[in-house]
């Protein structure tokens, strides 16, 4: 286990402002590089704070996926923004603990010498193991995860690791153009629920915003043969012939885990970008509306491929994605 600590970043980023106080000045951040699960526990029990924020940097999922790269910048990019946040009267930065980013730098580097497809998702296995194993030990401190950053392949660690802590299987609710459950080939940024469901650390999956034009019949018909997987298509919610977002809700029990696919938010710098998709703010609604209604087991937003001129979109939005999270009381 090993988790790189952010508080160089944070110091570096953080523009200060006479008559202002940023968050980067007030953040509990963990000011040094975590080796072991001693340590970790170690970190997490000094502090009182509900939320802890968790980067990881690597698009091996994605490519793994035959997808294009770029996710791999996202957790820097939005620490670039977050911290820039205004320390006023709307915001309590005593809740929320930045922990750290899971050093998969390694695997990261390794990968982008190969393109056998297979290896890759050999490689996004490994990342599996370091990432499940962090998340256990958050939710076991009493903690809600916040990741940041990365592909979707994620979700199967995040599943696994807050199955694991709570010693039963979870629900999971998913915004996301797509369903993400296509077949145990190997592991990659596709299948992570899959894998997940399989092995029993999910037990309930719904799907907000599925794209009928980008899923294939195969996982539809996964869906069709199982109460406990579930959509709205984006199609059926434009046209008004959808469940409301409150009912889509109550087809959850009340602990629930929150995967938010950036894809789904129309032209929004991703690995799969779309012209067609949700708004920032009806996203941001649905953060609130899920967040005051259901005890969250973890949030994670991903799939955000800041490119260069647009590095402010994505950076400044998942900004906004904790910052609302942190708000609500």
């Amino acid at each position: 286990m090993h988790l790189r600590s952010s508080f160089n970043r944070i110091q570096e980023y953080t523009s200060t402002r006479i008559g202002e106080v940023k968050l980067g000045q007030v953040l509990t951040t963990v000011k040094y590089d975590i080796q072991n699960i001693d340590a970790l526990s170690s970190a997490l029990n000094s502090s009182k704070a509900k939320y802890v924020i968790i980067g990881i940097s690597e698009d091996v999922g994605v490519r793994a996926n035959f997808g294009k790269g770029g996710t791999v910048r996202a957790y820097d990019n939005f620490l670039r923004y977050f911290v820039n946040v205004q320390k006023n009267q709307f915001i309590n930065d005593e809740t929320v603990l930045i922990l750290g980013e899971i050093d998969v730098a390694d695997i990261q580097e390794l990968s982008t010498t190969i393109t056998d497809i297979n290896k890759l998702r050999e490689l996004c296995s490994d990342i599996d193991e370091r990432m499940f194993s962090v998340i256990k030990r958050v939710v076991e401190s009493e903690k809600v995860p916040i990741v940041i950053g990365g592909g979707h392949n994620n979700a199967y660690g995040n599943i696994k690791g807050t199955s694991l802590a709570l010693n039963k299987s979870i629900e999971v609710l998913n915004i996301d153009p797509h369903a993400d459950f296509r077949v145990e080939e190997g592991r990659h940024s596709g299948n992570g629920f899959r894998y997940a469901y399989q092995q029993n650390y999910l037990n309930k999956y719904g799907v907000w915003g599925l794209h009928e034009n980008y899923n294939s019949q195969v996982i539809l018909d996964s869906f069709a043969k199982d109460e406990n997987l579930f959509f709205e298509t984006l199609d059926t919610i434009i046209k008004g012939l959808s469940l409301s977002f409150d009912d889509f809700l109550s087809k959850f029990s009340y602990e629930i885990g929150l995967e938010l696919d950036l894809d789904s938010i129309k032209n929004m710098p991703c690995s799969a970008i779309s012209p067609v998709g949700f708004t920032e703010e009806e996203v941001l609604s649905f953060i609130y509306k899920i967040s005051i209604s259901k005890k969250v087991l973890y949030y994670h937003f991903t799939e955000g491929a800041p490119l260069g001129q647009d590095d402010y979109i994505v950076g400044k939005f998942l900004s906004y994605l904790v910052t609302s999270v942190l708000k609500v009381k």
